[in-house]
């Protein structure tokens, strides 16, 4: 090669913009690579954030739905003596039986919730206690709030923690799903009491005294305008505030 060839020859320079262009190539590709990782993990996350979401939501509606369709009513018996215009006595017995029905709930809550609205009547209407040592005394209203956590599954979603507090008639539920601030809601379910006499019946004794007995029909339920559902915004990942 004559020498004024080699000083004009460029097959160095074609080689060397060849793999410049080959570096630049994989430098693009490991960046959409990286970009396409960190997409499908926040995809995932997002998913996961979703499926809570809809798990949460989905077990404040059945709990709601279950309540209001729901009732406890407690039978009592009373017998009020009266002496002209003075009620001189009045006892107040549980009623047959069945005393107290509805709650369908499924599980141990219907017998929980039925034994605490039970003693709670009980104690409300003057109802006297049965036990030993307790001769014409009254059943005691529950001092503290009852309580109880569920734990509620369903196939394809995922596992919701409720934090049920009932405090007189009144309910409030809490639910997550695993952490505590994972779209936490909150449920309040006012309570409606109503009472229905049956079964009125009036005796005059020989004293001109009065005896009417009747059955008392004592029914607590909570209806839909009664309920105030505050749902959290986000996931424990989102922070998020709280909705009403």
């Amino acid at each position: 090669m004559r020498p004024w060839q080699k000083l004009n020859s460029r097959r160095g320079a074609s080689i060397l913009f060849a793999i410049l262009i080959f570096m630049m190539c994989i430098l693009a590709g490991t960046a959409a690579l990286t970009a396409a990782s960190a997409n499908s993990g926040r995809y995932a996350h997002m998913k996961a954030d979703q499926q809570r979401y809809l798990s949460v939501a989905s077990a404040a509606q059945l709990l709601t739905e279950e309540f209001t369709r729901n009732s406890f009513t407690a039978n009592l018996n009373v017998t009020e003596t009266r002496d002209k215009d003075m009620v001189t006595s009045r006892e107040v017995e549980k009623g047959g039986t069945a005393t107290d029905e509805g709650i369908e709930f499924g599980g141990e809550l219907a017998g929980l919730l039925k034994e605490y609205f039970s003693k709670l009547c009980w104690a409300d209407a003057g109802v006297k206690d049965p036990a030993p040592g307790l001769a014409g005394g009254t059943y005691d209203r529950p001092a503290d709030p009852f309580r109880t956590t569920l734990t509620l599954k369903a196939e394809g979603m995922d596992d919701v923690t409720a934090e049920l507090e009932v405090n007189g008639y009144d309910v409030t539920i809490v639910l997550y799903a695993g952490a505590k601030d994972s779209y936490r809601t909150q449920i309040r379910l006012t309570a409606m009491k109503t009472e229905n006499v049956t079964n009125m019946n009036k005796k005059f004794t020989e004293d001109d005294k009065v005896i009417t007995t009747w059955v008392s029909e004592v029914t607590v339920r909570w209806p839909e305008e009664n309920v105030i559902v505050t749902a959290q915004s986000g996931g424990a990942s989102a922070g998020g505030g709280s909705n009403g």
